[in-house]
């Protein structure tokens, strides 16, 4: 080759290699890594939103259940409590944003969450960012892919949503619109809000849980707000709260939408001003970078794992003391209902509501909904143990004299005081919610509940300890995605004609709803086996591995 075709050759490599090409490269990196869990979340959602829209046609066919629909639940607190607020639901719009939307707004945040977490801070906590900047990226462009991934596949979202909702119902899409971007909103508003606290905090770890508890106290806030008592400018605090302000196109408000924009839009500028002044591995709010691990001397093991673990514990616990404590506020509210509107109850019974007119019922279906919470404290504490090892953390640790299994005992055992800690707060913040309302809660069915919700959330402990010990990559998106597809299916049944085989894959379809049933201990004791086998299993091949920073 002459030099003149050499010369040639190396101006196309540079304009192939400019920096908007090689940014071109890192999003699909970026998009690579959550779209294998953004097609189930997309395809979940969507179609959730689409059956519960069709579940409104066949379960009031005529006008005049849809009016007593609407009268009976419009303004009562015990379901607007549970899905939010309701507006024209003898409408398949009003009813689709507030039957459909309840649920599965949160659902969506937390997949934001869950995403932007990820992308903007664990490349880094592994040490990949070093590598990335050492070429001609900027710490500006870097983040800002890892800001624009999630925003690709969310307008996947949304289209599909609205092809969905228009195949199997005639809703308008001017509605289809609203409920679509409504829940879009909440998905960039939290992300953004995940982007900027993985800035503040010193791992993904970290700031994802406290994430997640914020989403929690969002939603308690929403709730309370359906209390009489409550002034009427204390839904607009919260984007739960401006979620239920979108209502209809005839009977709604536009205001919300220019919330989750401009919200998105500042926590996303000011979450990338801090992505370039902080420094690499470092927090800027929560000390310093965890990246090297404690040094010794240092106080304790339990100590270190209990700092570590606090700040999920706190957020998770508040969440768990307030979603709980109102629902039971709500409890006769419920009752109230359903003698007015006993349809109702018998669309209930198809989640395994006994009695509905029982105000105890309602607090059971309530808790059992709220295992979520310790489950979810207990998926982030897996997926902490993996960032540990991913970052180098669990390296400089094991570097003093300490055992993997001797750590791994000691990480679990805080994560299950924890586990019971936040399972009783649930249960005794019912107890104190009914008792403020009159129809008090017994102590002892209080303390049932509560424990009735420790053996699942050690299920899906164990089984991600199990996963982090065989393939650790997987261990954070398989635990969340196996918890929430879970959890998502036995909701979907009561909607859908599910095969019982499928269903009874979900160890969800077995949490009996205490108080308003007797607790069943041979179920407790196989998740609880279970998942006391998949942890010592998990740990046992951990031990025997190599060490997998990536």
């Amino acid at each position: 080759m002459s030099g003149a075709e050499v010369a040639v050759e190396r101006q196309a490599a540079a304009i192939r290699s400019t920096p908007f090409r090689i940014w071109l490269i890192l999003l699909r990196h970026h998009l690579r890594l959550i779209i294998p869990a953004g097609i189930i979340w997309i395809v979940g959602l969507a179609l959730t939103a689409s059956i519960v829209a069709g579940v409104w046609i066949d379960t009031f066919p005529t006008q005049e259940e849809r009016i007593a629909l609407a009268l009976s639940v419009e303004g009562n607190p015990a379901f607007e409590a549970m899905f939010g607020k309701a507006v024209q639901l003898h409408t398949m719009e009003g009813f689709t944003m507030w039957r459909a939307g309840g649920p599965l707004f949160p659902a969506i945040v937390i997949w934001g969450m869950l995403a932007a977490t990820r992308l903007a801070r664990s490349d880094e906590d592994r040490g990949h960012d070093e590598l990335l900047l050492g070429g001609m990226i900027s710490r500006r462009a870097l983040f800002i892919s890892a800001l624009a991934a999630p925003l690709i596949l969310i307008a996947v979202y949304i289209a599909l949503t609205i092809a969905a909702l228009h195949a199997v119902s005639d809703i308008a899409l001017s509605g289809s619109m609203r409920f679509a971007f409504g829940m879009a909103g909440g998905f960039t508003f939290f992300g953004a809000l995940g982007a900027l606290l993985v800035q503040l905090t010193p791992s993904r770890s970290v700031g994802l849980r406290i994430g997640l508890g914020i989403i929690g106290l969002a939603l308690g806030i929403r709730i309370l707000s359906v209390l009489e008592q409550m002034p009427e400018w204390l839904p607009w605090l919260t984007p739960f709260g401006w979620y239920s302000e979108i209502g209809t196109a005839e009977v709604g408000s536009t205001a919300p939408f220019f919330l989750f924009g401009v919200g998105t839009l500042a926590l996303a500028v000011v979450a990338t001003v801090l992505a370039q002044r902080r420094e690499i591995h470092a927090s800027l709010l929560l000390g310093e970078s965890e990246a090297s691990g404690p040094h010794p001397p240092y106080d304790s093991l339990w100590k270190h794992e209990v700092r570590q673990d606090l700040p999920g514990l706190i957020g998770f616990g508040a969440v768990g003391v307030l979603l709980a404590g109102i629902f039971g506020m709500v409890a006769n509210d419920f009752v109230e209902f359903i003698a007015d509107f006993p349809a109702f109850a018998a669309f209930l019974a198809e989640f395994g509501l006994a009695d509905p007119t029982d105000p105890a019922a309602y607090v059971a279906l309530t808790i059992t909904m709220l295992v979520l919470v310790p489950t979810l404290y207990a998926a982030g504490l897996v997926a902490g143990i993996r960032d540990d090892e991913a970052s180098g953390r669990l390296t400089v640790l094991l570097s003093l004299p300490l055992e993997r299994h001797q750590w791994m005992l000691t990480r679990l055992l805080v994560g299950l005081a924890g586990i019971i800690v936040i399972s009783l707060l649930v249960g005794f913040s019912a107890m104190l919610g009914t008792a403020i309302t009159g129809t008090m809660l017994a102590p002892a069915d209080a303390l049932q509940a509560g424990l009735n919700l420790i053996p699942i959330a050690v299920l899906f402990a164990g089984l991600g300890v199990l996963i982090f010990g065989l393939y650790p990559p997987m261990t954070g998106p398989a635990v969340y995605t196996l918890l929430l597809a879970t959890f998502l299916l036995v909701l979907l049944d009561a909607f859908l004609d599910i095969p019982s085989w499928i269903i009874a894959l979900s160890p969800f379809e077995y949490q009996p709803m205490v108080p308003g049933e007797p607790a069943n201990l041979t179920v407790s004791a196989v998740f609880l086996l279970v998942g006391l086998a998949g942890a010592i299993a998990g740990t046992v091949a951990f031990r025997r591995r190599d060490m997998m920073m990536d």
